[in-house]
């Protein structure tokens, strides 16, 4: 009994584990599930949460600044002091204590800036730092979304290999089955019904192969779409739709200023500018008026709540503060955000003939390789019909097995031949569509 128990608990585990969910997403779903799940993207949020609160912290700068103090002192020993002769006594010096032993000091003191040049300075940088992490993210999210669909475009040529493979192996099972017969009537050679059993197991072994390697593309693709290690993720679409959805390449306008490199070094550039206008701007003065009120509580008994031993005073005032001589280091540093400045000027003209070199390979790079794709598929097909003629051939004892295995060594050539000419395909749209700004 306990173990028929333990069989059934046994086996509703393993069907729980085998009842997970696959899901089949399209790119387009793939790319959406990154974006909201990948935390390098949140990071990046977090990140322009952080630039936006500066702004908040600086504003906070200009509101009135208020604080409290309380001090309790005990003097072990008052200090003297010397009064001349004369004064009380006028033969000799007097020394008198000065304190009492008990001395409470409270009190509250304001200060509000009126005139703060680095303020309006530090705003204007923050609110470049804003849009320099807003580009930050934008970068991220074209990275990623490069990475899934990468992933997916394995998963998709994944899928093709399997197909081809199980088509392989079907085709060899049926040669092989096929030998049997022929061998059992002395039609074959035992080395060539060996050689279709070879053919078939090695086509089996290479059926399991490509599976397996599926797996792993699957497996990838869910890690870069930011889902649980467990997740069982496939590809909804197949090869041919996706190569359906290619645009014109001679339509595109070549333009560099939408590629987020641009926008982020410009905004680099932006930020070095102003930081050497800050440095002007800290030889400027600051203004600010201060007030406070205090209260000493002076007696050489401790009784805070005793009357008459609290002395109230209380002042207020105005504050320049200016800076005569800092060594020159304000100098050295406009001198530091000028370089930076030009070498922000040099990469983004860089950076324009990087992006335009980019455009043109890509844009070239595609179309040859698109020609060469056309030419992959017509010659697979070619190759399926002569497989296909030969198979019938073969089953009617019109060609050896011999024969048969260079029809199939084809076909064979013909698919790896078609699937290098996918990937190359799907790398040069991808890199053509990252070009014109799409991703």
């Amino acid at each position: 009994m306990k173990k028929i128990v333990f069989t059934g608990i046994w086996m509703a585990c393993v069907l729980a584990g085998n009842a997970q969910e696959v899901r089949r997403v399209s790119a387009t779903e793939a790319l959406t599930i990154a974006e909201q799940n990948r935390k390098d993207i949140r990071n990046q949020a977090i990140s322009e949460s952080i630039a936006t609160n500066e702004i908040a912290k600086i504003n906070a700068r200009k509101a009135p600044q208020v604080t409290a103090s309380l001090d309790y002192r005990y003097n072990m020993q008052l200090q003297r002091s010397v009064l001349p002769a004369g004064t009380i006594r006028p033969d000799a010096p007097t020394i008198i204590p000065l304190g009492t032993k008990y001395n409470i000091t409270t009190g509250v003191n304001a200060s509000y800036d009126v005139f703060n040049p680095a303020n309006r300075s530090d705003i204007k940088y923050a609110q470049k730092s804003i849009e320099l992490e807003k580009a930050n993210t934008k970068k991220a999210v074209v990275d990623v979304r490069q990475a899934v669909l990468q992933a997916y475009y394995d998963v998709l040529l994944g899928q093709e290999k399997v197909r081809f493979s199980s088509e392989n192996l079907k085709r060899t099972e049926q040669y092989y089955q096929e030998g049997r017969v022929k061998y059992e009537n002395r039609t074959i050679l035992k080395s060539d019904l060996d050689r279709l059993q070879l053919d078939m197991q090695n086509a089996r072994i290479t059926y399991e192969e490509d599976r397996k390697n599926l797996q792993l593309g699957q497996l990838y693709l869910a890690n870069q779409m930011g889902l649980e290690p467990e997740a069982r993720v496939e590809a909804s679409e197949t090869l041919e739709t996706i190569l359906q959805g290619l645009p014109e390449v001679n339509n595109i306008q070549r333009t560099s200023e939408q590629r987020v490199e641009i926008t982020q070094e410009k905004l680099k550039l932006e930020q070095n500018q102003l930081d050497y206008t800050r440095q002007n701007k800290a030889y400027w003065p600051t203004v600010s008026v201060f007030a406070s009120w205090n209260a000493q509580h002076l007696n050489n008994n401790f009784g805070p709540f005793d009357a008459n031993t609290w002395y109230p005073y209380s002042y207020v005032g105005l504050k320049v503060n200016a800076t005569l001589f800092d060594g020159l280091q304000k100098e050295r540093s406009k001198t530091e955000y000028r370089f930076r400045a030009e070498q922000n000027q040099n990469t983004l003209a860089k950076l324009q003939s990087d992006l335009n070199y980019e455009w043109e390979s890509a844009k070239v790079e595609l179309l040859n390789i698109r020609e060469k794709l056309k030419t992959a598929q017509e010659n697979y097909q070619l190759a399926q019909q002569v497989v296909q003629t030969d198979s019938l051939r073969f089953g009617e004892g019109k060609i050896t097995a011999a024969e048969l295995k260079n029809t199939e060594y084809s076909l064979a050539t013909a698919q790896n031949n078609l699937m290098a000419s996918y990937y190359n395909f799907l790398v040069a749209r991808l890199k053509y569509k990252k070009a014109i700004g799409e991703l």
